[in-house]
């Protein structure tokens, strides 16, 4: 799909971005073209980000106002990004690009 480049999406494990133990492409629905490329888990990569999950979770409390501004932020880089998500959502899914704008916009509203 014109206007979605290829990316590579690795893991984030324990607060760092690393390579998984293999790759999978991924492929446009609607063209068949590959426009990316996606990191796969191995099972000890999932059982470490299940055990960094755990961990910063219970270590982590944020107090509600610090937890609404991160929030705020995300939702203000989704909304920010809007044409660039729902051009990859489509590109991923088929869906068409109104549907995927409408999917992006209730994210925005998620949050």
């Amino acid at each position: 799909m014109r206007g979605v480049a290829a990316q590579r999406a690795k893991l984030f494990i324990g607060g760092h971005w690393v390579a998984g133990s293999a790759t999978f492409p991924v492929v446009d629905k609607y063209s068949g073209a590959i426009i990316g490329e996606a990191d796969r888990a191995s099972r000890e990569q999932v059982g470490e980000a299940v055990s960094s999950a755990r961990a910063s979770f219970e270590s982590t409390r944020l107090d509600p106002y610090e937890r609404f501004r991160i929030l705020r932020r995300a939702s203000e880089l989704v909304e920010s990004n809007r044409q660039t998500l729902a051009r990859t959502i489509t590109a991923e899914s088929g869906i068409p690009i109104a549907d995927a704008l409408n999917e992006v916009s209730r994210t925005v509203q998620t949050f």
